[in-house]
């Protein structure tokens, strides 16, 4: 019946029928264990990263108003939503922003600083950056990239450099590890998994312990189906045994 908060099914051999929640009762579920068993600031970042990058808004809400709640410093939690327009696109990215800057009005903080306008010295400064954090995060396959990138698309292989590790993802207020929990969300949550692949191996070399992985894939359980949870740790596991 309209407005219990329980739907009742019945089963086609004539047993009086299944209780389940309904689906929207489930995922806030979710959403609270998932914060009830986040401790560190990069726990909050795998979620914000599969909730941006799916589109789920309002669990995204309550994902980032238990963040600010926490006392964890805001403007990191900027930076995590910012970049999901590198992987996910701009229609995504500028949703997750409007449920943070709501989420900031909530919790009274004031307007977002604002940066410098770009000149024509920061190009080179991101390309500098950009190709020493993608050799950083690639390893001994960096230069592998750079061929199949330039392959694929000049233009892609020089904006990747320019615009994803250069202007955005080298941006001081959140480092690189950080970053990547928020990359790994993303990705799992797209079914992306060459790239979740890269980004896994990426978090590795930059020298987070695989353990400490693994806890923030165990988390997303409570978001995104298990089977795209397995998947990337089965990744995961294979890449903590593979030469890097």
């Amino acid at each position: 019946m309209a407005g219990q908060g329980k739907v009742r099914i019945a089963l086609a051999f004539g047993s009086p029928g299944t209780i389940l929640e309904p689906r929207n009762s489930r995922k806030a579920m979710g959403v609270k264990e998932f914060i009830t068993q986040a401790g560190p600031a990069e726990d909050y970042f795998y979620g914000v990263g599969a909730l941006g990058a799916a589109g789920r808004e309002e669990e995204l809400a309550a994902l980032l108003e238990a963040y600010l709640e926490t006392g964890h410093p805001a403007e990191p939690l900027y930076e995590t939503v910012l970049q999901l327009y590198l992987f996910a696109g701009y229609p995504r990215a500028i949703n997750a922003l409007s449920v943070l800057h709501g989420a900031r009005e909530k919790a009274g903080l004031g307007p977002l600083r604002d940066y410098p306008e770009p000149t024509g010295q920061s190009l080179c400064e991101w390309r500098e950056r950009g190709e020493a954090l993608c050799a950083s995060i690639y390893g001994r396959n960096f230069a592998t990239l750079q061929e199949r990138m330039r392959a694929l698309s000049p233009e892609l292989a020089t904006w990747m450099i320019l615009e994803g590790y250069g202007k955005v993802l080298s941006r001081p207020a959140l480092p690189a590890d950080g970053r990547e929990c928020s990359v790994i969300g993303a990705l799992i949550a797209l079914g992306a998994e060459r790239q979740l692949t890269s980004h896994l191996l990426g978090s590795l070399n930059l020298g987070v312990p695989g353990p400490q992985i693994r806890e923030g894939l165990e988390l997303l359980r409570h978001l995104l189906a298990p089977q795209e949870v397995d998947a990337a740790q089965a990744l995961l596991d294979r890449l903590i045994v593979k030469p890097r």
